[in-house]
């Protein structure tokens, strides 16, 4: 039975890598970056986020022999709702607005440039004054290949040195790109889903049968699926083979669904009829 349980938390672990959820944070990840390894980087990070709060939560629930509580559950189920409503709606919108072609976006990330733009919001309120601009002088690179203020190309394409100076806003606005707190936090949001209770059973079901061991073996095959399925996701994302196909049918019919299924799932966790949800669909 060990052996059928760890096999089961491995493929449960594969199939919650390619959720929807994990391929639009990925890929809004991967697409935010300015190379191919830095968006391998930075993806790696949301992925090391959410194996680590399924871990503490998987091992929290294995040593203690407890599930999540009630009222968490509940909480979750509510907050994770909500999002997937906001998914399904954006995803409708966008769809319409931009006649197919959906630039994807996770629903954290959304909520998260929600909050930005109601920060924005409340200091234009709060601080009528502008904000005095920061300058500051510094010599041009000799080796720079490019030039401006009219400099003429020196010999070998070098150009002379000169001084300039750029005025910044030290303004800074939250949630407009990932940087790696951003990334391993939206990682560790996802790791606490509509599906998590169904882990934890997994977890709890295979410590009843063997022990403890038996226990963390099963949650480590989970990680070890979920990780791998990430991690080629991520390879895919950071060298634009899902960006490439951002404007094909097949793109546009899963966006489509996803809509309609983030909608579906998403009113019935409100309403708090998660029961009727397969496994499959709450993630």
């Amino acid at each position: 039975m060990t052996f059928g349980l760890i096999a089961s938390a491995f493929f449960l672990g594969l199939r919650h890598g390619v959720d929807w959820d994990h391929l639009a944070a990925i890929s809004d990840i991967a697409a935010t970056q300015n190379s191919p390894r830095r968006g391998v980087v930075m993806s790696s990070l949301y992925v090391a986020g959410h194996a680590a709060i399924v871990l503490l939560i998987g091992t929290v629930a294995i040593v203690t022999g407890r599930n999540l509580p009630g009222w968490a559950d509940t909480l979750m189920g509510m907050v994770v709702g909500w999002t997937l409503i906001i998914l399904g709606v954006y995803v409708g919108y966008t769809l319409i607005r931009h006649r197919g072609t959906v630039p994807l976006r996770s629903r954290w990330m959304i909520v998260l440039s929600g909050v930005r733009k109601g920060y924005i919001w409340a200091r234009s309120r709060l601080t009528r004054k502008a904000s005095a601009p920061i300058a500051h002088s510094h010599p041009h690179s000799a080796l720079a290949t490019f030039h401006h203020d009219g400099d003429e190309v020196g010999a070998a394409g070098r150009l002379p040195q000169h001084s300039h100076h750029h005025v910044h806003d030290p303004d800074h606005e939250p949630f407009t790109d990932y940087t790696p707190a951003t990334s391993i936090g939206v990682g560790m949001l996802h790791g606490i889903g509509a599906e998590t209770p169904t882990q934890v059973l997994v977890f709890l079901a295979a410590a009843n049968a063997g022990g403890s061991l038996a226990g963390l073996a099963v949650l480590v095959a989970f990680l070890v699926g979920l990780v791998l399925a990430n991690s080629v996701i991520t390879v895919g994302a950071a060298y634009g083979f899902f960006a490439a196909n951002r404007r094909s049918w097949v793109f546009t019919g899963l966006a489509g669904a996803t809509a309609v299924v983030s909608l579906f799932v998403g009113t019935l966790l409100v309403m708090g009829q998660d029961a009727f949800l397969p496994a499959l669909l709450a993630g």
